[in-house]
């Protein structure tokens, strides 16, 4: 919601006709926090003297209202309020002023209701679509959102991004009713509202993203709730990143037992985020890929999982049971590299040297070698070393 600023109350005092009435601008103009008593005490006096026309007085009144609604003295605005609704009412025109400050000193009091109706007052009155209508507008979906006016609120948003589509307040205005149709359960209407207010945010407001998310999660939108996170991920702010996190390897393995291994696996490992699941998400989606014969990319998942990692070891046990180049390299890794020995890669240990002693690798026999020396003190292994 916006606040009065200096520009809009100079604007109010010259409609009022207050620009030399007795030094009222001045003292409008010097107002701060820290000396604001002092200056509705000057106002006053000015007001007092007697020297001001009706139409004076209403903009020093407005002057003065202006002045407590900006040091927070919200009870002291109405009451000036309440005096300039008598200077007013002689000028229609200034109508909608009165109503528009009276309108943000309720909201500031959280007397929604009665300010969604002032708001929705000037809102309605001809206005050819100014900036007072603009902002008028969405403050009365927005007060009717703090009320609890669901349908209300949902309505005059609408009107909002309808007529105001590159408005000020466009962006609050989809998530205000991104928000609404969460709360009623609409999540299609949610999800469309929520990212297109995500989108204009650059995906910044990570805790929105999130609630939207989760919402996905639960109605079973899995892929839309995964898609939600990789795109906050990289604005995720610290006090959200373990919440994230949580949903991208919740997410990720839902999709893999689901068994969308392309887009929640491989997401997964290629998120910028640590993970517990990461080796799992390897070793399944390696497992996927054997089942289908597609070795390389297997061997580059298996490859990819930690020594320590319990998947290693069933990884290995799986590659020793297939034939081929490629699942030679990662059992070759798993031996030379990381010093892992089973019984299955045992075997497979003289087969694989011959196969480097036909391609003539000087290297990797040696290192193999050294390997096999350092091998586990057992008959399968020792049968393995005598053979090679």
């Amino acid at each position: 919601m916006i606040k009065p600023v200096l520009s809009a109350v100079l604007l109010a005092v010259t409609a009022f006709g207050c620009a030399s009435s007795g030094g009222v601008r001045d003292i409008l103009e010097t107002a701060r926090p820290d000396n604001c008593d002092s200056k509705a005490v000057e106002l006053r006096a000015v007001l007092e003297s007697g020297k001001l026309t009706q139409k004076e007085r209403g903009g020093a009144l407005f002057s003065l209202g202006l002045i407590h609604y900006n040091c927070g003295q919200y009870e002291r605005t109405i009451g000036v309020l309440d005096e300039l609704g008598e200077a007013a009412a002689g000028y229609p025109v200034f109508q909608p002023l009165y109503n528009y400050l009276k309108a943000y000193t309720l909201m500031q009091k959280k007397d929604y209701d009665a300010a969604a109706a002032l708001f929705l007052e000037i809102s309605s009155a001809p206005d050819d679509g100014g900036p007072l209508y603009e902002d008028s507008l969405y403050n009365a979906a927005a007060c009717a959102l703090e009320g609890g006016k669901l349908g209300l609120s949902a309505n005059l948003f609408l009107k909002y991004t309808e007529e105001f589509p590159g408005g000020r307040h466009y962006q609050e205005a989809q998530q205000g009713l991104a928000g609404i149709y969460l709360s009623t359960g609409e999540l299609k209407e949610a999800l469309s509202r929520g990212s297109e207010y995500l989108m204009l945010k650059r995906y910044s407001d990570t805790a929105f993203g999130l609630r939207l998310a989760r919402a996905c999660q639960s109605a079973g939108l899995n892929k839309e709730a995964f898609e939600l996170c990789r795109k906050l991920e990289y604005n995720i702010k610290k006090d959200d990143e373990k919440e994230l996190l949580y949903y991208l390897n919740f997410l990720a393995l839902a999709g893999m037992k689901n068994g969308d291994f392309t887009l929640w696996a491989d997401k997964l490992i290629r998120s910028r985020h640590g993970s517990p699941h990461i080796d799992e998400a390897r070793f399944v989606s390696g497992m996927h890929f054997l089942s289908g014969g597609a070795l390389k990319k297997a061997a580059d998942y298996f490859c990819g999982i930690g020594k320590d990692s319990e998947f290693y070891k069933k990884a290995v046990q799986a590659a020793a049971g297939i034939q081929g180049d490629e699942m030679n390299d990662f059992i070759y890794k798993a031996a030379v590299a990381d010093g892992y020995w089973t019984p299955e890669t045992a075997g497979r240990i003289p087969g694989i040297m011959s196969a480097l002693i036909e391609k003539r690798d000087a290297r990797r026999i040696s290192e193999l070698l050294k390997a096999v020396r350092t091998a586990p003190d057992d008959a399968v292994h020792n049968d393995a070393r005598q053979e090679v």
